[in-house]
This record gives C-alpha cells, sequence and structure tokens, in this order.
C-alpha cells in the first residue's frame, strides 16, 4: 500500500479554476478537512483533500443512480 500524500497545498492552488466564494463554500461542507495554519495562510493535506472529493463524487453518483432509478 503507498503512503498516503502528505504534502500541504493551498486550495487556491489546488483549484485554480474555482472561484474564491465557491471553495469557500466547498469548505463549509461537512467531512471537509481541517486547515493546517502557518503564518495566517491556511493548508491542506493533499491525501485530505483527495478523500474528500472522493466522498463527494461518490456521493454525486449516488443521488444520480437514485434518480434515474426512480425515473
Amino acid at each position: 500500500m503507498p503512503a498516503p500524500d502528505r504534502r500541504l497545498v493551498l486550495l487556491d492552488d489546488r483549484y485554480p479554476d474555482i472561484s474564491r466564494m465557491t471553495i469557500w463554500r466547498i469548505t463549509r461542507e461537512p467531512g471537509f478537512p481541517a486547515p493546517i495554519i502557518i503564518r495566517g495562510r491556511k493548508y491542506y493535506y493533499a491525501d485530505e483533500l483527495e478523500t474528500f472529493e472522493a466522498s463527494r463524487r461518490r456521493a454525486k453518483t449516488a443521488a444520480t443512480t437514485a434518480t434515474t432509478t426512480v425515473a
């Protein structure tokens, strides 16, 4: 099993095409990882962000599947 990716990343660098308001909304979602604050800037572990993104994709896929199954 590969070692977790413990790099610290800034959300602005990870999501350059997403507005700051959308990033702010995403950070308020349940399950979003807690930041590591260094000199007033919020950093996040890359592996924790990947886990969060994967859970969002699974939830979105489940919601899409449920919607198409009902129809």
